[in-house]
């Protein structure tokens, strides 16, 4: 590492992660693709034999945004640069065959393009999730995603996580933030360890169904919005890190960056967005309102509660063909009433891929009613 690391306190926890899943949202400004850079530098340093993917959801993205800043906290934080021909000097190179110098890599690829290869024999493959098919075929060890809310569901689901197959990184044994600071590890290091196949989300917040259900954000909705909000305080909940299916979540605002930001920027931002918009892109919110979802009085809280069945009236059912990439079927019934008719809305079948369509939708309410 070529100099101290300073971190805020929501950036730790997710550095720190041992879990399998991993999600980093919060407001704008942040530093996410900043973190994205030190987590990657870390698993080059620690784990050589590893191979990961990077992807954000167009090569444009990519190049300009993702990696033009992983590239910068590779070099300042871990002196990690480009190979030179005409120096012989540099720790990596991109889109061609390594020199002889650098350790054998052991895998056989068909083209080196958009591949980058590491002195010490790790390897990272760049992904546009929109091409996110050139991935199929290839088992990884870990995968760092940048803007996950603008990716496609199958994307994610069914390309980049059933790639995370490999078995060379495992949580250090006796770890200890103080003297390890990264808990990650080759498995060729000590063969003691868990072993995990981590995948980091990146992301600012956005209305996105299926990363909601994915991290089961609605389930801790009171705990998010009870910490969010204080520009000292962020969400982070990690559970069960010695199973297959755990999941580390954090969720912070843009405060947490207020040393590069500055303070000014952040009292501008919060003067020229409307409440819901701020609650989003500055304070990291899962659940702001983007304008066109509600009517502006409706509040969660306020205006829902638990309703059931009567099974002595009819069911009538309703699609909604606009909620992208959703087709949604709204299951309700029409009740009689003290002095006016009841619409309870009482279920509501909104499938992930590949059953998001009407077909899917209709078998589903078919199979439960």
């Amino acid at each position: 590492m070529k100099k101290e690391i300073e971190l805020s306190a929501p950036q730790a926890e997710i550095i720190t992660s041992t879990c399998w899943r991993n999600i980093l949202h919060t407001g704008q400004g942040f530093g996410k693709t900043h973190t994205m850079g030190l987590i990657s530098g870390f698993l080059i340093k620690h784990c050589p034999d590893a191979i990961g993917v990077i992807g954000a959801n167009t090569y444009g993205q990519l190049s300009d945004a993702t990696m033009f800043r992983i590239f910068q906290v590779w070099k300042d934080d871990f002196g990690l640069k480009e190979y030179k021909k005409s120096s012989q000097e540099g720790h990596f190179v991109i889109d061609k065959a390594p020199p002889d110098s650098f350790k054998p890599h052991g895998f056989t690829f068909k083209s080196n393009h958009n591949k980058i290869f590491f002195k010490n024999g790790h390897v990272i493959m760049l992904v546009s999730m929109d091409g996110y098919t050139a991935i199929d075929g290839r088992e990884v060890d870990y995968a760092l995603l940048d803007e996950t809310k603008d990716t496609k569901e199958e994307a994610v689901k069914e390309y980049v996580l059933s790639r995370l197959r490999r078995n060379t990184i495992q949580v250090k044994p006796r770890y200890s933030f103080k003297k390890d600071f990264f808990p990650l590890r080759s498995k060729k290091e000590t063969r003691v360890g868990r072993t995990v196949n981590p995948a980091y989300i990146f992301t600012s917040p956005s209305k996105v169904q299926w990363l909601s259900e994915m991290f089961e954000f609605e389930k801790y909705r009171d705990e998010i919005e009870a910490t969010i909000f204080n520009p000292k305080d962020y969400f982070v909940h990690k559970d069960g890190p010695e199973s297959n299916f755990s999941k580390c979540m954090v969720i912070a605002s843009s405060y947490h960056n207020r040393k590069n930001i500055g303070e000014e920027t952040l009292r501008q931002r919060l003067s020229e967005l409307a409440k819901d918009r701020a609650d989003m892109l500055v304070f990291g919110s899962p659940f702001g309102k983007e304008g066109v979802e509600y009517y502006s009085t409706f509040s969660r809280k306020k205006h829902v509660r638990p309703v059931s069945l009567d099974p002595n009236y009819p069911l009538h059912i309703t699609f909604d063909f606009n909620v992208n990439p959703y087709m949604t079927l709204v299951v309700s019934q029409i009740l009689p009433g003290k002095g006016r008719m009841r619409w309870n809305i009482i279920d509501e079948f909104c499938l992930s891929a590949p059953r998001n369509s009407i077909e899917g939708v209709c078998r589903a309410f078919a199979n439960k009613y």
